[in-house]
């Protein structure tokens, strides 16, 4: 009898683990519908503990601007960004501990846009991109009472349950779910993003575009959170990089964000302010943005440039491109660069030099039958101009060097009814090397006519 009373506890005790096990699960997969927050919250868990080189945390500015794989392909550095779409600032140091479990010995960047706000209060969709798609643990229960304390409306006890479980809001969402919420991501880029903004749109900050070297105290709620993030660092003597991206935003928080600098580097902790010092960068300020806040993907080539060589030339990391143990890096990187390349020129992929040169206006474009022509302006200074050329399926190529007095291209032979289009690049050649110049990242573009030769 006392057998069986032993066995019947043992199978309960069983079936309770099992139960937190698959409960958990499911949980996670009643979030907000954001495969951004979950590739890179879920996706980060499948890297082998202790194995990155740095996690780059806080919210979208860091997956918009600094692309994983692309810091792969230049200096094989394993670089996860541990962000999601909201970041509040009371979830930062929770993000930093949630890293920390997994890469003890990593680097941690802190993306200090994420303290650029009025206040430390939070709302119910921030909440849930916070801690939908984190694993059940004490971090995430103490980030969202943290949260949920500090709303900016108060919440009822059932609302605050949402957040524990999600699955008592989402519990009618099983025909919502996604292929990629079952495989942690649509596709295995290793947190680098590839959405229709970042690959497509423009937007031109070079009137809005706000710099200050002046300073201003932040909220004290906002302090006292940065304050509580810093006194982690320091009592678990982290490895820490603070980093500031270029947005378009106010003075005042560009101030503020100046003064949460001064009391990191107080700490002795290094910054890298990229906010105030773009130039750096050599950013299009009309042509690399998708919106205010956000680089395409033209603006975050040279954002990972960037960010990638002051890690190796900082933190000495070595190039694991092509060893065991990281094939999964190598592939991802091959797709991920296939796939950009229909968007982004070789020469941007290839981080080649860059020469202080105009884009050259693009006037029009005319089709008769089977021969495209394109017409642009004349740039100062250009020794000679590119043309590229993308459609009918092929991504972006080089198809013909120009004389620097030509502003006209006949594209001859084209197939019958696609639209193809095309870019003018002018260029200077400086020690035998062609340093290319700004240029329209939309292009211009005309569908061919005729019949197909």
């Amino acid at each position: 009898m006392k057998k069986n009373s032993w066995w019947n506890l043992l199978r309960a005790i069983g079936f309770l683990i099992v139960f937190v096990i698959v409960f958990n699960f499911v949980q996670m997969h009643f979030g907000v519908s954001d495969p951004r927050s979950y590739e890179a919250e879920v996706g980060y868990l499948k890297e082998k503990p202790g194995s990155l080189d740095a996690v780059y945390i806080g919210g979208s500015a860091v997956f918009e601007f600094y692309q994983s794989l692309f810091g792969w392909s230049e200096y094989g550095i394993a670089v996860w960004t541990y962000a999601n779409y909201s970041a509040p600032v009371l979830a930062m140091k929770h993000y930093l501990i949630e890293a920390h479990k997994t890469q003890p010995n990593a680097l941690f960047i802190i993306n200090m846009n994420a303290f650029r706000g009025w206040s430390a209060t939070t709302n119910s969709a921030w909440i849930h991109h916070s801690v939908d798609y984190l694993p059940a643990s004490l971090n995430k229960y103490q980030m969202i009472k943290n949260l949920t304390d500090h709303m900016d409306t108060e919440a009822t006890l059932e609302e605050k349950l949402q957040y524990y479980l999600p699955i008592i809001r989402f519990h009618s969402r099983w025909n919502e779910l996604q292929p990629w919420v079952f495989d942690a991501a649509e596709t295995d880029y290793k947190s680098s993003r590839y959405s229709d903004k970042l690959l497509k749109q423009v937007t031109d900050l070079s009137k809005s575009y706000i710099k200050s070297d002046q300073r201003l105290d932040p909220p004290a709620d906002v302090q006292a959170a940065f304050t509580d993030l810093l006194d982690y660092c320091d009592e678990q003597k982290l490895n820490v990089l603070f980093v500031t991206c270029p947005q378009s935003t106010t003075k005042k928080a560009v101030e503020h964000m100046n003064s949460l600098t001064d009391m990191a580097v107080a700490r002795g902790y290094p910054c890298l302010d990229l906010l105030n010092n773009v130039e750096l960068l050599g950013l299009d300020m009309k042509m690399e943005f998708y919106n205010e806040t956000h680089t395409n993907i033209h603006g975050s080539l040279k954002f990972s440039h960037y960010l990638g060589k002051y890690l190796i030339d900082h933190y000495g990391f070595e190039d694991k491109r092509g060893t065991s143990g990281w094939e999964d890096w190598d592939k991802a990187a091959e797709e991920y660069n296939n796939k950009i390349a229909f968007y982004a020129l070789d020469f941007e992929m290839d981080h080649a030099e860059r020469a202080d040169l105009d884009a050259p206006k693009l006037i029009r474009s005319t089709a008769k039958d089977q021969t495209i022509s394109i017409y642009w302006e004349l740039v100062d200074g250009a020794e000679g101009y590119v043309i590229y050329r993308k459609g009918g399926g092929k991504p972006w190529e080089l198809i013909k060097t120009v004389k620097p007095t030509t502003t006209q291209y006949n594209n001859i032979n084209r197939e019958a009814s696609v639209k193809y289009t095309y870019t003018v690049v002018p260029y200077r050649t400086v020690n035998g090397e062609k340093q290319y110049g700004r240029f329209n990242v939309q292009g211009i573009s005309k569908t061919a006519g005729g019949k197909a030769k």
